[in-house]
């Protein structure tokens, strides 16, 4: 906020730019995590149950009792 701050902008630019700014951000971030081959994407209807599924496969002793 310091460098909207510092640019002189009306509420509504500065509220533009924050928008702007974190959807570069949020890009960024999808990019990175897209490169990455260790991490795994779960539709969010399945998420909870692949989630456990991987943990299992990852830590099988985990899973018996």
């Amino acid at each position: 906020c310091i460098a909207l701050n510092t640019r002189n902008l009306d509420a509504e630019e500065a509220v533009a730019a924050m928008k702007h700014a974190t959807r570069r951000y949020a890009k960024r971030q999808l990019t990175w995590f897209r490169a990455n081959p260790d991490i795994s994407w779960f539709p969010p209807s399945t998420a909870r149950t692949a989630i456990r599924l991987r943990a299992l496969e990852a830590f099988p002793e985990r899973g018996r009792r």
